[in-house]
């Protein structure tokens, strides 16, 4: 039934307090709205609203003072998009935020919330106040209000037809981001695979260099023990480092020594490397350090043995010797 169609006498009327911004109060008095206020931070205006009693009966029934407790009527209302992402509603619509979780495999649904029958009347009323308060009728009819309010279920086609498209979004995203995630992992599966043969091929090229340097110029014991299948590494790299490099290295064997950076190293060690390189020692790293404590290794920590140092690692284990031992027309 509409206005028109029902007696006056079947409808009835209260007054609600509408609080109203600053925006809205200037606008009152720009259009000469009639507006007595109450209270203040916010203030509040009393505004007439009417609906039929065929209604009250369905929601609420009347106070002592015969008016409606719309104060205390919750429903479940106003549908939302959601998924795991909690997409952001503007307008109405679900907008994704990209997050480093990703886009998630659940399918857009719709959320409902717990909304207050009275904030839903007032925020209709604010909105005239906010254009146009002397467009607000004296009463102001809320009979659709409430009826849109009674009926929660109700999901037109409209969202509906935005519900598919926002799951037909959220699919197509996921599976890209699916596929990207699996190229990625399929290319870093590629690139661990290629540097682990790598590493495997130069593991195996100095196990076969080693094994042939030890028969040809290892020791008795180095040479029994290695064809037993003893683990002889240390004692390996220290002949290897004596002989063929020089017998004043000294073998850091448990990385106690520490080292920096060398800035424009002497003549003297920059000649001596370029020797050491020409000699075949696959997996060789030779570079020229400075030792801030020098070979010595002590608690407490002198200061007074640094210097240049010529660095041998091989097989993780690091030998050093110290340039000063070398002559000056080396």
């Amino acid at each position: 039934m509409t206005e028109q169609t029902i007696p006056a006498e079947d409808w009835h009327v209260q007054s609600i307090l509408v609080p109203i911004t600053r925006q809205m109060h200037a606008l009152m008095h720009e259009q000469h709205y009639d507006h007595p206020t109450y209270g203040r931070n916010p203030t509040r205006i009393k505004v007439n609203i009417t609906f039929p009693l065929t209604l009250l009966s369905k929601i609420s029934s009347l106070n002592d003072d015969h008016e409606f407790a719309i104060d205390y009527i919750y429903m479940k209302r106003f549908e939302r998009y959601t998924n795991t992402n909690n997409p952001i509603l503007i307008n109405d619509k679900p907008e994704y935020p990209f997050s480093n979780t990703g886009w998630s495999n659940t399918p857009v649904a719709i959320k409902t919330n717990r909304v207050s029958l009275e904030e839903t009347i007032i925020a209709e009323i604010q909105n005239i106040l906010s254009t146009d308060p002397k467009s607000l009728p004296n009463p102001f009819d809320v009979s659709a209000i409430i009826t849109d309010f009674l009926t929660p279920e109700t999901i037109t086609d409209e969202i509906k037809h935005r519900i598919e498209e926002a799951e037909k979004i959220r699919q197509d995203e996921y599976r890209k981001e699916v596929e990207a995630k699996e190229k990625v992992r399929q290319e870093q599966e590629r690139a661990k695979i290629e540097r682990e043969n790598k590493i495997q091929a130069e593991n195996e090229q100095i196990n076969r260099w080693r094994a042939a340097w030890i028969e040809r110029c290892g020791s008795d014991r180095l040479k029994i023990a290695t064809r037993k299948g003893y683990n002889c590494i240390k004692q390996f790299v220290t002949e290897f480092v004596e002989t063929e490099f020089d017998q004043n290295f000294i073998h850091d064997a448990n990385n106690d020594i520490k080292f920096k950076e060398r800035s424009c190293p002497t003549l003297k060690a920059l000649l001596k490397v370029e020797e050491f390189e020409k000699i075949d020692a696959p997996g060789v790293a030779i570079k020229i350090v400075w030792l801030p404590y020098g070979t010595e290794v002590d608690e407490y920590g002198d200061a007074t043995n640094e210097g240049e140092a010529i660095e041998i690692k091989l097989l993780d284990n690091y030998f050093y010797l110290p340039t000063n031992i070398l002559p000056d027309n080396a």
